[in-house]
């Protein structure tokens, strides 16, 4: 845990238990918990006593490169749609953050329920448009590459 802030790594992990989570911190002083069967982070910085990040990992793989390219496009989507979400990629998987600066640590308090479900939301959104253009792209398979001539009248 960092000896900067302790204070906040503190706080955050006993406010996680009021809230019924099961905190635990990591060796690098993170905070690790579970929520609708995700894990979720939030990410110790040691270098400022009021920045905050929680971050749901790795919730989609990218494992081809046409695959990379939907999936920036989809990420520029969600950043587009959903207040406060950053959607991004770490290597081969996307990731989905909040990040903010929180001053006292305890007014975190009143948004830290929002914030994990907005995670959660992007995460779906994200989810969603992949597999709505994976189907765009088996339908457009499907008809020799023309699509369908019905998506022109919406």
């Amino acid at each position: 845990m960092s000896n900067e802030h302790p204070f906040k790594i503190t706080y955050l992990h006993q406010l996680l238990k009021e809230e019924g989570y099961l905190p635990k911190i990591d060796d690098d002083g993170d905070i690790l918990f579970k929520s609708e069967g995700k894990t979720l982070c939030i990410f110790a910085d040691r270098g400022d006593p009021d920045f905050v990040r929680i971050t749901l990992p790795y919730f989609w793989s990218v494992d081809s490169e046409p695959e990379r390219e939907l999936v920036m496009k989809q990420c520029c989507a969600v950043n587009e749609n959903v207040k406060v979400a950053k959607v991004f990629l770490v290597g081969d998987s996307v990731w989905a953050s909040i990040e903010m600066f929180i001053s006292p640590v305890q007014s975190i308090h009143d948004v830290l329920h929002r914030c994990i479900t907005v995670l959660h939301l992007a995460a779906a959104e994200f989810s969603r448009g992949m597999i709505a253009a994976a189907n765009h792209v088996e339908d457009c398979d499907q008809n020799n590459g023309i699509g369908d001539p019905k998506e022109n009248l919406g």
